[in-house]
């Protein structure tokens, strides 16, 4: 019996293969993929070629997207139009990906006045050879760009109308004291380079207020500037938070448009190259400043940790800037005498009336925000140290 019954299995063994080879036939399995790829028959196209660089592909794209390239020239000229600059642009549209940005950047150029101007074709396929990307993934990415490329206008454009501007000597000071605000290790250093710094464009503003108040200027003469800032995540409403103190102190106002990492500034020319300024200094010094508490403890180095930080850097900075600007106007009208309060008080409600008229439905929101408590205090004592001071009159 146990040999019939090694037969039997034996042959119920061999029944059960030739029907698993009998259906294999039938309906055959797809081959494992070769691990190795094919060679590409065009890899010299794609290939940079001695010091000149890539050398392009002379094959078109595929026929949907032939006129991708003129789709691209239409909306940046479109773009320009509108009032938007090519940074502007540029900016926008990394927000979405580095990639899209620098295929952006692509269609700018700068013509003799410095003025932006659409580069010539081609873009996209310089573009996808440079980053190493798929033509059809490439060409998918640009297709989907080249509808959105710039949004509606939500933002007035850049203009600067107003004859006042600062002079030379003046940027350049305030530059070099603010750099040197900036490379400095010392709290003290920084806090007096600042000072100087502030103490110079608070001088000039009321200078140039009460030189505008006594000039016979139009009405055109005297609308107000428009500037933008761009701003970058992360932390981008705790920057524009700092942004707007700022802009306040120094008799100008900001608007944030979130989406698109951008904040408008209205103002007068002066004020607002001075706003920029101090912006871009004060944000760099916090940022130092948020870095190093962030050594010396790992909880520092939290997202709430340093989002507090900019928060009580940023009302603190308006504090002070509040405090230094009294000083300022009291230290003008010993100079100026009870000329200066009506003329600083006229300049603030034509800064008021033009953002009206630029943004009528401008809203103000507040936004709810979890603190952080060693954040929050290491921020206020970071804007102490980058305490601009209280601005005396500087000798002329």
């Amino acid at each position: 019996m146990g040999r019939n019954s090694q037969r039997r299995r034996a042959a119920k063994l061999r029944k059960q293969q030739d029907r698993r080879r009998l259906t294999g036939a039938r309906n055959p399995q797809p081959s494992a993929p070769d691990p190795t790829p094919a060679p590409d028959p065009n890899w010299h196209e794609r290939t940079p070629t001695g010091p000149s660089g890539p050398s392009y592909s002379s094959r078109p794209m595929p026929a949907p997207d032939r006129h991708l390239d003129q789709r691209f020239a239409d909306a940046a000229a479109t773009g320009l139009a509108s009032g938007w600059s090519a940074a502007d642009l540029i900016h926008i549209n990394s927000r979405q990906s580095a990639r899209l940005g620098r295929l952006t950047a692509l269609l700018f150029a700068t013509d003799a006045d410095g003025k932006d101007v659409v580069a010539p074709p081609p873009f996209v396929e310089p573009w996808w050879v440079a980053e190493g990307v798929d033509e059809r993934i490439a060409t998918q990415e640009a297709t989907m760009l080249s509808a959105f490329f710039a949004p509606q206008m939500p933002v007035p454009p850049r203009r600067r109308v107003t004859t006042a501007r600062p002079t030379t000597d003046v940027l350049a000071k305030v530059r070099a004291l603010l750099a040197k605000a900036e490379g400095t290790t010392f709290a003290a250093e920084a806090e007096a380079f600042t000072a100087k710094a502030q103490e110079l464009m608070s001088r000039h503003a009321i200078d140039e207020a009460m030189v505008a108040a006594s000039s016979d200027l139009s009405d055109a003469d005297r609308a107000m500037s428009v500037g933008r800032v761009h701003l970058e995540d992360p932390y981008l409403s705790q920057k524009a938070d700092l942004l707007h103190v700022i802009a306040r102190a120094n008799t100008a106002r900001s608007v944030l448009h979130g989406k698109l990492g951008i904040a408008t500034i209205v103002g007068a020319a002066h004020d607002i190259d001075m706003v920029e300024l101090l912006f871009t200094s004060l944000l760099l010094q916090a940022t130092v400043a948020m870095q190093e508490a962030g050594r010396v403890a790992a909880t520092d180095r939290t997202r709430g940790f340093r989002a507090s930080f900019l928060e009580s850097f940023a009302i603190r900075i308006g504090e002070r800037l509040k405090e230094a600007k009294r000083a300022a106007t009291e230290d003008g009208e010993r100079t100026y005498g009870s000329a200066l309060v009506p003329v600083l008080a006229a300049q603030e409600d034509r800064v008021d009336a033009a953002l009206g008229e630029l943004f009528p439905r401008l809203q103000h929101r507040t936004v709810s925000r979890t603190i952080d408590g060693r954040g929050w205090d290491a921020g206020r004592r970071a804007a102490d140290r980058a305490d601009v001071g209280a601005r005396r009159r500087i000798a002329s």
